[in-house]
């Protein structure tokens, strides 16, 4: 468990250890009232009773309650300050590995897995750093330091405050038996059920137009009455064990009482010495439930932790190894085009290539389609040839204006220097238009350019509209998806790359919009290198050079016209397009029959 938090908590060693040693203090300053209740007794139940040191008494008292709170407020404020920057860096951490993850590890966590693990999981985290380390360190000082200070007044009565401690721990054994499998079961319950919400907050609007609510839903019904079930199993199971655990240790005056009493009543203790029992001994073995709940909690911290563990090594796409010395380098600012030899790629073993063997170039300057049936993997390689996955084999290389081959860090060089990707669907985060559009720009860019982007973009009417400090919703929600996509294409201009690709990121738009995006675009291809997957075969007619997928082989590479002659893929991919756009829904005519009825 520490260990996993170890790497993220390097430097702050010395911080938590003053925050502990401050905790403990702090625990025994909470002591000092009751040492003081006793001198006091010593006094009034002397043979010549004295007052004259009581007001120093009460001073005193009070001096301690106003330094306790002191010592236990710094040592929060330091762990706290300690915990969450551990949580900081390990949620960046997660991120940076989600980043670098294959697909195929990625994809087989659910949304509702991720989110235990990158939210709830990293928040319990806190818990742990800010309040069970320096109640750790005080649970132990506290009532060892409370016991050595009866059993100096009297070693009867110390031994008699702490007698309930083995019965209480008979009972915490007994509702604590195989804690940890009902921990896991409530784990995976718990992801279950965030996962079913998940999925049923997305589909709300399909859910809408077909008249059902949650309750339709069988996956979320049963999901979140299984962890109601589980919590009431698991409340029965530990709800006696548990009371009389507690009343064990908080109720120990039951037998200090009695005991004292008939002590005094020997004259073998003083009333002074009762007093002191009664104020000190009734709370000696209170601290010990805090220990309990702390050990009790590591349990939940190691299963936290174990997920946390696992998410940070998932397996990460590694770059296949550079075939000369001027692997890596980074792309000139002249025109670049990109050579793909000898790609492969799956996303796992079992389902075998996705893409197998692809090559081609995409020439400096002009404008690449690739077009194929469903499924051939033409979103894949554009993936590819952005750096968002790394191919199995095979090499994707940047061909400079002097026309010089590179192989390209595509988690480098392609995204921070050489290239643009955009996708169907336009990514956008919560904040002003301006941040979107100016997302990995330097601060000081000159508002002329954001101008022209925004002018290139067919952004005007929206910023006339909202303005560029506007805010945009989580993942573009006040914006149409057009206007999303319009947003990243001038985002896209504002960074000036010299390649661009492009995943069809009309798809899913309507006419209207289509055109306004067409035109961006243009504004955004002018000058640069262009790779596009299609689908609307008429949308790249005129690209300079068209690659035909099929099965995950390039079948054939040439002009529209070329490839209508002699590809018989591209060739029945146009005919059914041309097939389609004349197809129309209408009332068929109805039977004589039922006109003359």
């Amino acid at each position: 468990m520490l260990n996993t938090l170890r790497p993220f908590a390097r430097g702050h060693g010395a911080k938590l250890i003053v925050a502990c040693l401050a905790a403990a203090f702090a625990g025994l300053l909470e002591l000092l009232p009751q040492c003081l209740i006793y001198l006091a007794a010593l006094d009034l139940f002397a043979d010549a009773p004295t007052t004259a040191r009581l007001p120093m008494y009460a001073l005193a008292a009070l001096a301690a309650l106003v330094l306790r709170f002191a010592f236990l407020g710094g040592s929060l404020i330091a762990t706290h300050a300690v915990a969450f920057d551990v949580l900081r860096k390990v949620r960046i951490a997660l991120a940076a590995r989600l980043g670098e993850a294959t697909e195929v590890a990625r994809s087989a966590r659910t949304p509702g897995d991720l989110k235990k693990v990158l939210v709830d999981d990293v928040d319990q985290l806190e818990g742990l750093l800010a309040h069970n380390l320096p109640d750790l360190v005080a649970g132990i000082v506290v009532p060892l330091s409370a016991v050595i200070a009866l059993a100096a007044v009297d070693l009867r009565l110390a031994l008699t405050s702490v007698a309930l401690i083995p019965l209480a721990m008979v009972f915490a054994w007994g509702f604590t038996r195989n804690m940890e499998t009902q921990f896991a079961q409530w784990h995976g319950a718990e992801a279950r059920a965030n996962s079913a919400l998940i999925d049923y907050l997305r589909g709300i609007p399909v859910l809408k137009a077909f008249g059902a609510d949650a309750s339709s839903l069988a996956r979320v019904r049963t999901s979140v009455e299984s962890l109601g079930t589980l919590a009431a199993a698991m409340t029965r199971k530990t709800i006696w064990g548990f009371s009389a655990f507690q009343a064990a240790l908080q109720n120990n005056l039951v037998v200090v009482l009695p005991v004292g009493l008939a002590l005094h009543a020997a004259g073998e203790l003083g009333a002074a010495e009762l007093v002191f029992f009664v104020a000190l001994g009734f709370g000696v073995t209170a601290p010990l439930l805090k220990l309990m709940f702390i050990f009790g909690n590591v349990q939940h911290y190691e299963a936290r932790t174990k997920r946390i563990d696992a998410l940070l090594a998932l397996p990460v796409d590694r770059p296949t190894e550079a075939p000369d010395a001027a692997a890596g380098a980074a792309p000139s600012r002249g025109p670049l085009g990109l050579r793909v030899e000898g790609l492969s790629f799956a996303y796992d073993e079992a389902r075998g290539d996705v893409l197998t063997d692809v090559g081609f170039e995409a020439k400096a300057g002009e404008v690449t389609a690739i077009v194929g049936p469903s499924g051939c993997g033409k979103s894949t390689l554009l993936s590819l040839m952005a750096g968002v996955h790394l191919p199995s084999c095979g090499s994707v290389s940047w061909i400079d204006d002097g026309g010089s081959t590179n192989v390209a860090d595509l988690r480098r060089d392609a995204r921070e220097q050489g290239m643009t990707f955009l996708q169907q669907r336009a990514w956008l985060m919560r904040g002003t238009l301006r941040e979107n559009l100016l997302l990995g720009c330097p601060p000081d860019l000159d508002e002329r350019v954001l101008a022209r982007a925004v002018s290139a973009a067919q952004l005007e009417p929206l910023v006339a509209r909202v303005g560029l400090e506007g805010l945009v919703g989580e993942a573009g929600a006040t914006l149409s998806g057009g206007q999303a996509q319009l947003v990243t294409i001038g985002r896209a201009i504002v960074r000036d790359r010299p390649l661009l690709l492009l995943d069809e990121v009309t798809a899913h738009l309507d006419p209207l919009l289509e055109r306004s995006v067409q035109r961006a675009l243009a504004a955004v291809g002018k000058g640069r290198t262009v790779v596009v997957v299609a689908h609307r075969l008429r949308s790249i007619q005129e690209a300079n050079a068209i690659v035909v997928l099929d099965e995950g082989r390039v079948v054939d590479r040439g002009t529209h016209d070329e490839l209508l002659n002699r590809c018989d893929v591209y060739a029945r991919l146009w005919k059914a397009q041309a097939q389609a756009r004349t197809w129309t829904l209408h009332n068929a005519p109805p039977r004589p029959a039922e006109v003359s009825a």
